[in-house]
């Protein structure tokens, strides 16, 4: 999981996903501002109902992030997972953070 230190409160940024810049690939949709914040991962109830399958695609998306962070540090980074992520395999998620990563030139 991520560090207390390096996640995003949203809820003391209430106009977070107004303000912000958009990324889109196929498993995740990253929104960013180029201040310090933070990480969030956001898995909607909407696409996926279980609690348990929300955790777990957390907690894949968050190792995944884990070697990036660092690089992430000055940037507001909320990643909203797609109604499909489910269906990629850890190597193309990982492949989507890096191309994200490139585009914001880190």
């Amino acid at each position: 999981m991520i560090n207390q230190r390096d996640r995003l409160s949203l809820r003391q940024k209430p106009d977070f996903f107004q303000t912000s810049q958009k990324f889109f690939t196929a498993p995740l949709t990253f929104f960013y501002q180029n201040e310090s914040g933070g990480v969030a991962i956001i898995v909607p109830k909407k696409h996926y109902r279980l609690s348990t399958t929300r955790h777990a695609l957390k907690r894949q998306v968050a190792n995944i992030l884990q070697p990036f962070l660092g690089r992430i540090k000055n940037s507001s980074v909320a990643m909203v997972a797609t109604d499909k992520l489910a269906q990629f395999s850890r190597a193309e998620i990982d492949k989507a953070v890096k191309k994200f990563l490139t585009q914001l030139g880190l």
